[in-house]
């Protein structure tokens, strides 16, 4: 069950929370990069834990990072536009 997608606002990319049901409780929760299809869990989170890691998925979606260019204010998606001052 999807518990919340949101935008990332580093990579742009839509991150989903995703409670995993069954018999299984070693893997309870996951995350899934919407925009790239990538999913990623590791044993014995808590929800606390996997909503931490939500905040970068450039660390567990190849693809995001894939994405990421270094510039003066940081790591910035390479589609980004800086808006005119």
């Amino acid at each position: 069950m999807t518990i919340w997608t949101r935008t990332n606002r580093v990579t742009g990319s839509k991150i989903s929370l995703i409670k995993n049901s069954g018999p299984s409780r070693d893997y309870s929760w996951t995350l899934k990069c919407e925009t790239h299809n990538h999913a990623w869990s590791a044993a014995n989170w808590t929800r606390a834990d996997a909503e931490a890691e939500a905040t970068y998925p450039d660390a567990w979606c190849e693809d995001c990072s894939a994405g990421l260019v270094w510039e003066d204010q940081g790591w910035m998606a390479s589609d980004y536009e800086a808006p005119e001052r």
